[in-house]
Order: structure tokens, then sequence, then C-alpha cells
């Protein structure tokens, strides 16, 4: 029987929680088997001379099984790695002693629930650090404290640290300069969700972090004044990869950013600002054709477009063949068609946030239709029609990721725009593979979700299913009953 625990006084089944039990317990016996082994060899050690006792290495064996396990986990970067490594921690004192000498990646998932001094104690050579403050940042009065004592102890204990990761905090100036001068090896700096960041912060980042691989600001508050902190990277920096910085409000100064990009030949990751126009965008994919991931905020121009403008997208965009990821928030009709050269390579496509009139909605469901192996799809429920998804469901039969996100009118969504649970049951129907579902719809039945239970063979595999009505405690649409 499948293995159930009770929680909030329901009966919810857990399979990661069954597998992770059975793993742990199937290690704790191996070990006790081992352990025994290595006994009996050094028994028979001891009664040999003291030039063949090398030959049975006992501690040294089971050191070295341990260490090539933990490494193991290292090696495979998913949502319950790190799980899977505090499971292995707690089978016995060895196995914590070297889990201690060899971690290399700490997730602290709340930043009040230990102190720096604790883990800086307890581990002794992290080289990827990510740290999360608390979820409801509108109840926190202040950040800039919490986040200067873990940067201030963790520029002591980890000096050779690569990887930094924050995320739902406060970043101040002091803060980066700490970061910018205390880790000279720093390869990727990802700030998601953070505030105080500024513009001086930046070029401290820029000036001191050399071998900088990755530098990401993924929906961070940044009221900087201006853009002048891309200027500071030296003129032989060339180790840039990932550069996402469609946050930001300023205006970038264009020539020190194609300098940027032109002379980083490995740069595969692109995120634009609103400040950036067709024209640069057109500048920067011919710079940088080998692209992959590319994020353009605006894809129109403020004059009525010409065919030089369009010509020159359209090739720009043509010489991107590798492009497998694209985000796009204001398009022009007439600019869309230009991406069509790269659809056939995209895996993901975000349009969720995506501005277009009414009458030339339907071009994004004829940009989608386009991209046969995409497996992620992000739209926006106020820019599609049901209709529309039956076309996703005949032609993306790889998708794996289908979010639907609610529009901004959500509430006063008119019927015939509306979705309903026929256009969730043809997308399950047609794409076997989902994992991820987000949908929000005006009306949904019982039956509709067997129907989608029943499409999907993998459906103990699905890591998120969400499902938002438009009307809540709505009861079932066909027979009028609660819906279970």
């Amino acid at each position: 029987m499948e293995r159930k625990r009770k929680e909030n006084g329901k009966y919810k089944s857990n399979h990661s929680y069954h597998y992770g039990s059975c793993f742990v317990s199937l290690i704790q016996l191996f070990w006790v088997r081992l352990r025994r082994l290595c006994l009996q060899r050094k028994e028979i050690a001891m009664d040999l001379p003291q030039s063949a006792a090398h030959t049975f290495p006992a501690q040294d064996f089971m050191d070295v099984f341990v260490e090539r396990l933990m490494s193991l986990m290292d090696s495979h970067r998913d949502r319950n790695s790190h799980r899977d490594r505090n499971s292995l921690s707690m089978v016995c004192k060895a196995w914590l002693r070297m889990d201690r000498e060899c971690r290399r990646q700490l997730l602290i998932a709340n930043c009040d629930a230990v102190i720096p001094q604790t883990v800086t104690r307890r581990f002794r050579h992290i080289r990827c650090l990510t740290i999360k403050g608390r979820p409801e940042v509108r109840f926190y009065m202040s950040r800039e404290e919490d986040c200067l004592r873990w940067i201030q102890a963790m520029t002591i204990a980890y000096p050779m640290l690569e990887e930094l990761c924050l995320k739902r905090m406060q970043v101040s100036y002091t803060a980066m300069c700490l970061i910018g001068e205390g880790w000279k090896n720093l390869r990727s700096l990802v700030l998601c969700r953070c505030s105080g960041i500024t513009n001086f912060g930046l070029s401290r980042i820029a000036e001191n972090c050399s071998d900088l691989k990755v530098l990401d600001l993924l929906d961070c508050k940044v009221p900087i004044p201006g853009g002048s902190w891309i200027t500071y990277f030296p003129g032989s920096y060339t180790s840039l990869e990932s550069l996402k910085i469609s946050c930001l409000t300023a205006k970038l100064p264009f020539d020190p950013l194609k300098c940027l990009v032109e002379r980083c030949p490995n740069m595969k990751s692109l995120w634009l600002n609103e400040s950036v126009s067709l024209e640069m965008i057109a500048v920067l994919l011919e710079k940088a054709p080998q692209l992959k991931d590319l994020g353009c905020p605006a894809l129109f121009t403020d004059c009525w477009p010409s065919p030089e403008v369009y010509s020159r997208i359209f090739g720009a965009f043509s010489g991107c063949m590798e492009l497998s990821c694209f985000w796009l928030l204001y398009v022009d009709p007439y600019f869309l068609p230009a991406v069509y050269p790269v659809c056939s390579g995209l895996t993901s496509l975000d349009l969720s946030q995506v501005a277009i009139q009414i009458s030339d909605r339907h071009l994004i469901i004829k940009l989608a239709s386009r991209c046969g192996k995409l497996r992620r799809l992000w739209l926006g429920s106020d820019c599609i029609e049901e209709s529309w998804l039956e076309v996703v469901a005949s032609s993306c039969k790889e998708l794996e990721d289908l979010r639907i996100f609610p529009g901004i009118p959500f509430d006063v969504l008119s019927d015939f725009r509306s979705l309903t649970e026929q256009g969730l049951v043809s997308v399950a129907v047609g794409c076997p593979k989902l994992k991820y579902i987000l949908y929000v719809c005006s009306r949904m039945s019982n039956e509709a979700l067997h129907t989608v239970a029943r499409s999907l063979p993998n459906s103990y595999l699905i890591n998120l299913f969400s499902l938002l009505i438009k009307k809540s405690k709505q009861s079932d649409s066909t027979q009028h009953d609660k819906m279970k």
C-alpha cells in the first residue's frame, strides 16, 4: 500500500518521504555490513607483519566509500539533493564528520533559523552558498543588518567561495563592497527579489570580480539613477556567460554594453531591460550569435516600422540558431514574424507578461505552434482563448511545463475570454509528458480532473499542479456537486 502521513488533519501521500526513508534504511544496513567486513579485515591485518598491514586499509576504504557517496550527491543538483545529503549525514557520527569535511554546497532556507557562527563551525570548505530570507518580506522591518552579518562571517570563513545566491534579502552598498573585495574568485552572483542594490555597489562587483561568469538580477528592486556600473568591467574581462538585468529601470550606456557582449565569446544568457531599443537588440544579436537564452522586453519601435529595421532584426534572429529560451514583454505584431526562424529550436517560451492588442493576440499562439520542441510554455490568461490551447496540444508534444498566470483584470474577465475545464483536458490529452501545471479558469468539473489524471501516464511524477478558479468555493460545473 502507498505510504501516507497525517498532515493538518488529513492524510497525504508523500512518495519522496517514502523513498527517502527506504534509501536511508538501505544505506544504514549496507553501512553495518561494511563496518563488520572492515573489522574482520582489521583483525586479519593485526596478525600480519607490519610490512603487510598496509594492504588492508580498512578505515581508508570506508572513508573513500563515504566520500564518493557524498560527492555523488553534489554532482546531481536538483531540488531534493540537499535533502538526500542531510539524510546521509544522519546515518552515524562517522558520516556526519565526513559530511562536514567534504560538503561544498550549502543552502540556508531561512536566515533567521540559524546564526552564521554555527554554520561556519560545522562546515569548513563551502564553495557554493545560497541564503534565503523570510518569504513574508512585508513583515520584515530591516534586512540590511542580517545580510551584513552573513556576508561578514562568510567572507572570513570561506575566502575561496565561487558561487553566491541571495534571495529575499536587502543587499546594501557595504555588503556589495564586502562581496567584491572579499571574494576575488567569485564566479557566480545571483540576487533574486533583493532590494537595496545601488549603482556603486554593482560597480564594485564589476571592478573586483575578474572571474565572474554569472551576474543575474532577478525581480530585484533597483531604484538606481544611472547604469554607469557596466563601464567598470575591465577591458580584459572576457569570462561573462550570463547577464540578466531586466529588472533595472535605469538607462544603460549602449557602447560599453556592446563592447562587453562582443568580447565575451562564451556568453549564453542575456536579459535586457526596457532601455534597450530594437535597433540595439539587433546589434547585440549580431555580436553574440551563440546566445541560448534571450530576454527582450521591447520588440517594437516608437516610430512607424521601416523595412530596413525589419530586415535587420530578421537577419539578427536568423543568425541565432542556438537560441533555446526566449522571453518577451512588449511586442509589435509587425516584428513578431522575425522570431519565426528560431522557433524550431526553442524549448522555453515565456509570454506570461506580454502586452499586445486584442485583435493581434492570435499571433501569440501562432508563435507557440511553430515551436515543436517546446518543453516550457508560460502564458497569461488575459491574452489567450480556450481554442488556442488545442493548437498547443496538437503541436507541442514534448511540453512538460505549462503555466497560465492570471492577468491583471482577473476578477473582471468576461465570459468569452475566460478559460474553462475543456482547455486543461485538451492539453492533458495532447501533452502526456506534463510535470508542471498552473491553470487559471472560470469553472471546473470533477470529470475533467479525472480525465486529466487518466491522460497523464506518469501523473505520480507531477511536481506542481495548481488550479486557480475565478470564483472561490465554486461547485462542479456539470453536476453541481462539491469539487473533490
